[in-house]
């Protein structure tokens, strides 16, 4: 009987997301938002309405995977090489002025309560920080992909700005657990950045050989070429979930696993990966994403404690220093200010990783129910305020480069 009412409760769920994108549409603003709302109300944070909520979180987080491999697979390495090295600028300058801002938010607060002590405010705040800072690849790739911007350089640029993005949060989680440990060893520090270095080598290694061996393999296995489509769809989503676990085990993203498995069968002709997955993925990829934003980041809300007045104040302190401080990271485009604008923007998308940087320092006793719902804020606004800018930001630079081309021409 009970499994009767979850399936009713999950069916009344997913009709609330359908309901909330077409109302985003109504209003024209990224239906993530609607979905965030639908999974903080309905989810574990205030009804607790949702059924199954880790099976609903896991299911959004496999869609999401598939996302970034979406975007990895519209890839071209000669605009990867090009953007690399601008896109390293924007993702570190994107990193150190939210957390230089929280640093000093957090010093001054602290020292005005007169509970300033040296050791333990700067690990709170630069907890506070990393949790406010990380860059979600999920949301930003799905938002590219909304605007049509996903295939161009500048998304590249900005899909692999996301990525380094997500490297480093890593590397900054393992420094918060590490700093709630009372001896951190040097192994426990460097472990993040060297996996991740390490897996980067390996699977960029890998892809360079694929597009020769793929078709190659099934030719000498006298593989009939009509099945090569069937085949490449289940070689990938085989590769996808083999070097996830992989970078689990590695403690690197499998977000990062994902997105480096699309870029290696971006070489792979199109009529093995590329097409197949366009016309047989897509569709499933999107209803799962769904999921990601009303479970995978709804659901991690706290809203009983997140209106309290004291969270609002230093909430909104974070929030101006997550807002900002990361659109800072635009200066990396200079002195193209068109492509900075829609860069800081698209770089304020937050998602998964900063509610798991904030539960972890939480978990770990550097924050308390109250820097946790603070922190929150911080992470909350910009992800809500993303979508509502993407749009308008890049319609705006679309405008921008269609009149100077007409200039241009004049």
């Amino acid at each position: 009987m009970s499994t009767d009412l979850d399936l009713v409760r999950l069916g009344v769920f997913l009709s609330c997301c359908y309901v909330g994108r077409e109302v985003s549409r109504l209003v024209r603003v990224s239906p993530v938002v609607t979905y965030i709302a639908v999974g903080g109300l309905l989810g574990p944070p205030l009804a607790d309405f949702a059924p199954s909520p880790t099976g609903i979180q896991l299911a959004g987080l496999l869609g999401i995977l598939l996302s970034v491999v979406d975007a990895g697979l519209r890839t071209q390495r000669e605009e990867l090489k090009k953007s690399l090295v601008r896109a390293l600028v924007v993702a570190v300058l994107g990193v150190i002025f939210p957390i230089s801002g929280v640093l000093l938010i957090h010093c001054v607060s602290d020292a005005l309560e007169g509970n300033f002590e040296t050791s333990r405010t700067l690990k709170t705040a630069f907890a506070i920080g990393s949790a406010i800072a990380p860059t979600s690849l999920g949301v930003t790739a799905r938002l590219l992909k909304e605007v049509g911007e996903l295939e161009t350089s500048l998304g590249q640029l900005i899909s692999v700005a996301a990525v380094i993005d997500d490297v480093i949060s890593l590397i900054l989680l393992s420094q918060v657990i590490a700093m709630a440990s009372p001896d951190p060893s040097i192994w426990d520090l460097v472990q993040p950045f060297l996996f991740s270095v390490v897996f980067i080598t390996g699977v960029t290694f890998v892809a360079l050989l694929l597009p020769m061996a793929i078709p190659g393999l099934w030719q000498k296995a006298k593989i009939p070429e009509c099945l090569y489509p069937r085949l490449g769809i289940w070689f990938l989503l085989l590769s996808t979930l083999l070097l996830a676990y992989l970078a689990t085990l590695s403690k690197t993203s499998f977000l990062l696993a994902g997105y480096l498995t699309g870029i290696a069968f971006s070489e792979v002709p199109s009529s093995i990966a590329v097409d197949p997955w366009e016309r047989n993925i897509t569709a499933f990829v999107d209803s799962l994403c769904v999921l990601f934003f009303a479970g995978t980041i709804g659901f991690v809300i706290p809203l009983r404690t997140l209106f309290s007045g004291s969270a609002i104040t230093l909430g909104a302190l974070f929030s101006i220093s997550s807002v900002f401080g990361k659109m800072l990271c635009g200066l990396g485009m200079l002195p193209n200010y068109v492509d900075g604008v829609a860069v800081a923007v698209a770089m304020l998308g937050r998602g998964e990783f900063g509610f798991l940087i904030a539960s972890q320092a939480q978990a770990s006793g550097l924050l308390s129910q109250k820097l946790y719902a603070a922190t929150t804020w911080g992470i909350l606004v910009p992800t809500l305020l993303t979508p509502l800018l993407f749009g308008s930001v890049f319609g705006w630079r679309k405008g921008k480069l269609e009149n100077s081309q007409v200039n241009t021409e004049l």
